[in-house]
C-alpha cells in the first residue's frame, strides 16, 4: 500500500477542467454546474490565468434561489445582471501536479476547502483542480 505523501496530485485529479470566464455571469455560473453536475468553476482571465473560483456555495451567497410549491429555481434574469467576479473567491491556495495527496488533504482539513485547482508548474494556467470528493475516493481506493 502507498502512503499518502508518494501519491501524486496529478494521479487522481479532474485534468479537463471547465471554467468560467472573467466576464462570465451568475447565471452562465449556474447553467455550467448544471450541465456538468459540478459545484467548483476555476475562473480564468482573457489569457487563461487562474483568477478566481466560484463555487455553489458563493452562487447561494450571491442569490438566493426562489422558493416555489414545485421546488427552488434561480431567476435567470437576475442572474443574467450579476459578474461572478464580485462573488468569486480570489485569496486562492493552489497546488502543483507533483504535490502530494498528503499536503491537498492537510490544505483541504485546515482551512476548510473543499477544492483546490491545481496548476501547471510556473504558470498561473489550470493543469487541474482537485475536490474533497477526489481525495475521499483515492483514499477509499487506498484502504
Amino acid at each position: 500500500m502507498r502512503s499518502l505523501e508518494s501519491i501524486p496530485i496529478k494521479e487522481f485529479m479532474v485534468k479537463n477542467v471547465t471554467a468560467l470566464q472573467v466576464t462570465d455571469t451568475l447565471a452562465d455560473a449556474y447553467l455550467k454546474m448544471q450541465n456538468h453536475q459540478i459545484r467548483h468553476l476555476p475562473v480564468v482571465d482573457t489569457k487563461g490565468n487562474l483568477s478566481g473560483l466560484f463555487t455553489v456555495s458563493d452562487l447561494n451567497r450571491a442569490y438566493t434561489p426562489r422558493q416555489t410549491p414545485y421546488g427552488f429555481y434561480y431567476d435567470n434574469t437576475e442572474l443574467k445582471s450579476m459578474n461572478i467576479t464580485h462573488f468569486m473567491t480570489k485569496d486562492l491556495i493552489v497546488l502543483s501536479p507533483e504535490d502530494s495527496l498528503k499536503k491537498a488533504i492537510h490544505i483541504m482539513s485546515s482551512t476548510k476547502r473543499n477544492c483546490i485547482p491545481i496548476l501547471q508548474p510556473g504558470t498561473r494556467k489550470i493543469a487541474g483542480i482537485i475536490t474533497s470528493i477526489d481525495v475521499l475516493k483515492k483514499v477509499e481506493e487506498n484502504f
